[in-house]
């Protein structure tokens, strides 16, 4: 494993007899020290297999770990779509690339400022964050255009409703729809959404 992400996705792959053996070996706080991660690698020196009641067990507390250790690293930053953060506060993440516009920049200042700030240690019974935000960069925008040839039809056509239609019709790329999948299938709590085009946000909101 290179990186967190595929120790992360090898942890749950590899054979529990491979599992004891690196981590009777302390070979997990190794590969940590080795990758500049000290205070984790401290933390799980001491840990034996003792300590925990079964293989599955140490495998969880490993992967978990692990996804804290990257998802540290990535508090306040705007950071590709990560299933693994879906249900983690104060994540954003981007769908696709291209620019975020205003209220995306917006939001993503915002939670970098409150992450590097000591707002929380100030205010101890009051949590302030960004909730978990996916945002869908600009260039899906100009794909769906392209792909539903509305750039044309925009141009030539003044009618509100037709215009509307039109778009309702229309057809999102393939990765943004799977993405957008995943993410309903795996929140378990409301969905706000906001689009960047003023004219259409009712219209979106009501179709949502």
């Amino acid at each position: 494993a290179r990186t967190m992400q595929e120790f992360e996705d090898k942890i749950q792959e590899v054979p529990n007899e491979s599992l004891v053996y690196h981590a009777q070996k302390d070979h997990f706080s190794s590969w940590l020290m080795a990758r500049g991660e000290i205070q984790a690698a401290k933390y799980v020196r001491p840990l034996k297999i003792t300590d925990f009641a079964s293989v599955e067990m140490l495998r969880e507390f490993t992967r978990e770990l692990f996804k804290n250790i990257r998802f540290a690293k990535l508090r306040g930053k705007v950071i590709n779509f990560d299933a693994a953060f879906i249900e983690e506060p104060s994540i954003i993440s981007q769908i696709q690339k291209g620019s975020m516009g205003g209220k995306g920049r917006g939001i993503a200042f915002m939670n970098a400022l409150l992450t590097n700030s000591d707002l929380n240690d100030k205010a101890k019974d009051i949590k302030v964050q960004i909730p978990n935000t996916v945002i869908i960069g600009a260039d899906e925008f100009a794909v769906f255009m392209k792909t539903n040839r509305l750039w044309d039809f925009v141009t030539q056509n003044e009618d509100y409703e037709s215009i509307k239609q039109a778009f309702l019709s229309g057809i999102v790329s393939e990765e943004l729809e799977a993405k957008l999948i995943t993410l309903i299938q795996m929140k378990n709590s409301p969905l706000a959404v906001r689009s960047s085009g003023g004219s259409f946000d009712q219209e979106l909101k009501t179709v949502c």
